[in-house]
């Protein structure tokens, strides 16, 4: 019996080790050699923490392996690359095998179009400069107008 319980501590002890904190940072990075792993962040400190039932996010500390930014993918075998994000000025589009026309919206997380452009090209850039900091989704339709691609892009100063 005495076992039984050691081995179920051990256990719960090796287990709760594996859940180590990850947050969301724009700065910062993570190193590993087999003499040990090193993270680390620059000038991020904790501001919010948002959450429900299920999922917890405190923003400003280092995440050393997620990175969210398509968001949904309507159409799999599509390759698209969208950067930098987050981005200053000019955001690029890049779409490989391309073989039609697209359009590329930038909305508001309110729903407002605020930015529309044709890709009917291999490499697009869009200017977004003159557009306020903050989060906004990038929508990617073809001809049709069907939904082929949403990216979540992070507007920068």
């Amino acid at each position: 019996m005495k076992k039984t319980i050691l081995w179920t501590i051990t256990l719960a002890f090796v287990l709760g080790q594996a859940n180590a904190q990850e947050v969301i940072s724009n700065q910062g990075d993570s190193y590993s050699t087999t003499a040990g792993k090193i993270d680390y962040t620059l000038g991020e400190f904790v501001i919010e923490t948002l959450g429900d039932v299920n999922n917890a996010l405190t923003q400003g500390f280092h995440q050393s392996g997620i990175s969210v930014t398509n968001i949904k993918d309507y159409n799999e075998g599509l390759k698209i690359s969208v950067f930098p994000n987050p981005v200053r000025s000019e955001l690029t589009i890049e779409i490989e095998n391309i073989g039609n026309d697209y359009s590329a919206e930038i909305i508001d997380l309110n729903g407002k179009l605020i930015m529309q452009r044709i890709v009917n090209t291999s490499s697009t850039t869009l200017d977004v400069y003159q557009i306020n900091t903050r989060v906004y989704l990038l929508n990617l339709r073809n001809e049709k107008h069907e939904k082929l691609k949403t990216y979540r892009i992070q507007k920068i100063k």
